[in-house]
């Protein structure tokens, strides 16, 4: 994968082994390999720890996508999938309501001229008691959702709970190469001297 940590870990090896190569063509060793030597610590120290993050950014990753980001999208295909639907359904058949609703106030301006009255109120209520099961329908998939509250919440507070973990094992290895790279700073002989 592309993580930026394991990449820059990849180009300070390839500049440490490019460096290896110009130390053993030049085979000797001068106030430039002392001051080489410093920059090549420091250089394999941040290499260490950027590779180490790296692994646990992928880690972080894998985990996250596993533990929070797969079951919530199962909820979201399960559960908003039906509601959406469900509620297109409504829409439909609340139309249909409307609809059936019309026929029956015309047809109620003249029920005796209107032979098929008694079958356009039939056609009335039975749209009315579709509408009924609609909303119950549309009803229970919400609240199948509201109850699975709960569960999305465990998977939210779990992601911030991986998102620590990775937080402070990603520090607790700066921390440990931090003060051996200071350490080496204080100790080496090579300084500036007029500047330079």
């Amino acid at each position: 994968r592309k993580v930026p940590e394991y990449q820059m870990a990849e180009i300070l090896k390839e500049a440490l082994k490019e460096g290896a190569k110009d130390q053993t063509i030049s085979g000797t060793v001068n106030e430039t390999t002392m001051h080489t030597n410093l920059l090549r610590c420091v250089v394999e120290c941040v290499t260490e720890v950027e590779q180490a993050v790296g692994m646990e950014v992928i880690d972080y990753e894998e985990k996250v996508k596993a533990d929070v980001l797969e079951p919530l999208q199962n909820i979201i295909k399960e559960d908003i999938t039906s509601i959406n639907k469900q509620k297109k359904n409504l829409k439909q058949v609340g139309l249909d309501v409307d609809a059936a609703r019309g026929k029956y106030r015309s047809a109620q301006s003249n029920p005796a001229q209107n032979p098929k009255f008694d079958q356009i109120r039939e056609e009335l209520e039975e749209a009315e008691s579709k509408l009924d099961q609609a909303r119950d329908s549309y009803a229970f998939d919400i609240f199948s959702l509201l109850a699975r509250e709960r569960e999305v919440a465990q998977h939210m507070c779990g992601y911030l709970e991986l998102q620590q973990r990775f937080l402070q094992t990603a520090l607790d290895k700066v921390n440990n190469v931090l003060p051996e790279m200071k350490k080496q700073f204080e100790d080496s002989t090579a300084s500036p001297v007029f500047g330079k």
